[in-house]
């Protein structure tokens, strides 16, 4: 083919390929800035993809006090127009009826990891209820409208709530909450106390964070032949061999074992077996076995 061609057509290929890659980064934006900023015509109760019927029940049984319906209410509302000022009031009302799943949702506003943002200060006057002054309210951003302050401080106490009855992602806070010291004094004891829980739930991260732990004795008494079995314990599950964790998992066995006497390795690999009783490795995370 002739070379004056090629090199044409080349860079018509590297054009086109820049072309898409503007094209896919406007659509990026654009998605975003409906995700975070509210459309005007999107006014609370009008617009929703759930046949009206059932949108009407949904918003008569969340008003009469379901939490359950608040809950997904509110997550209607956020889904369309981005979690504002009612989406919080529907999930604080929940979470105040002890939701734990909206007890956890009260958390991840509070530390900011969901941002509340009410762009149009008039949805705030529509409100039937007040909204909970025991938060801050700040400016939006760009100073426009609403924004709930984080408060990290508050954040744990919520995500305490939601992690006593069981709800894994709060457990998973707290242990980074513990660590780093957000929101509360860091706590390396409190912190290894949900990663256990975690690692007991079946999350293999967790379980090689904390093999981790007992071989560093951070937050737990020191234990090289426990944390031997938990790696272990990840190795000889069906988790790929090659993936990151089974490469991570293999590495802090290589490490460990060569540490070990043959006592202290048989010691592991029958404790690594007492744990294949009353736990399972989740491939992918607890998310796939929940």
């Amino acid at each position: 083919m002739n070379p004056v061609f090629l090199r044409h057509l080349k860079g018509a290929r590297a054009w086109l390929v820049a072309l898409a890659s503007v094209i896919a980064a406007v659509v990026t934006m654009l998605a975003f800035s409906d995700a975070r900023h509210h459309d005007e015509a999107a006014i609370v109760g009008l617009s929703f993809p759930i046949p009206e019927s059932e949108l009407k029940a949904l918003e008569a049984a969340a008003e009469a006090g379901d939490p359950d319906a608040q809950s997904r209410l509110a997550h209607e509302i956020s889904r369309f127009q981005g979690p504002g000022i009612r989406a919080f009031q529907l999930i604080r009302r929940a979470a105040d009826q002890q939701h734990p799943y909206s007890e956890y949702e009260m958390g991840m506003m509070l530390s900011g990891e969901i941002l509340v943002w009410e762009r149009d200060e008039s949805e705030i006057a529509k409100l039937g209820a007040p909204v909970p002054n025991d938060v801050t309210w700040i400016k939006g951003p760009g100073g426009e409208g609403s924004s709930l302050a984080m408060d990290h401080g508050k954040a744990v106490q919520w995500f305490e709530k939601s992690a006593a009855q069981g709800v894994y992602q709060a457990w998973r806070e707290l242990a980074v909450a513990y660590k780093d010291g957000r929101g509360v004094e860091p706590d390396p004891i409190q912190s290894t106390k949900w990663v256990r829980k975690l690692a007991e739930a079946g999350d293999p991260g967790y379980m090689l964070d904390y093999a981790r732990r007992l071989e560093d004795g951070e937050g737990v008494e020191p234990d090289s032949i426990k944390a031997f079995a938990w790696s272990l314990f990840v190795i000889e599950s069906t988790y790929p061999a090659k993936s990151a964790i089974g490469s991570k998992a293999r590495a802090i066995g290589k490490r460990l074992e060569s540490k070990l006497t043959t006592d202290e390795i048989q010691a592991a690999r029958s404790y690594a077996k007492e744990l294949a009783k009353h736990a399972s490795v989740c491939v992918g995370g607890l998310e796939r076995c929940r």
